[in-house]
């Protein structure tokens, strides 16, 4: 049978926390000043000098739960779905 989930609940949620303690704390690189000023605006913590944006784990729980909103539900989805360019 194909399998639809790679992880169980309690690994989704042991890796969550993984991401937000990494995003929190490390941060991603981004050596662009334009992006920087915007993810600064937004609400990341931002150090220009080392090029560096962190994420407070509420600012990631709201992208995420927006990203959520923007997907069809789980009753929609019959597995078969079409891709379509973003704004379509």
């Amino acid at each position: 049978m194909f399998e639809r989930s790679l992880l169980n609940d309690g690994q989704v949620a042991q890796l969550t926390g993984a991401v937000l303690t990494v995003l929190d704390e490390l941060g991603a690189l981004y050596q662009n000043e334009e992006i920087l000023k915007a993810l600064d605006a937004a609400g990341a913590r931002v150090d220009h000098s080392r090029e560096v944006a962190t994420f407070p784990p509420e600012m990631v729980r709201r992208f995420v739960e927006s990203v959520h909103g923007e997907q069809p539900s789980q009753e929609d989805d019959n597995g078969h779905r079409t891709f379509a360019a973003p704004g379509k």
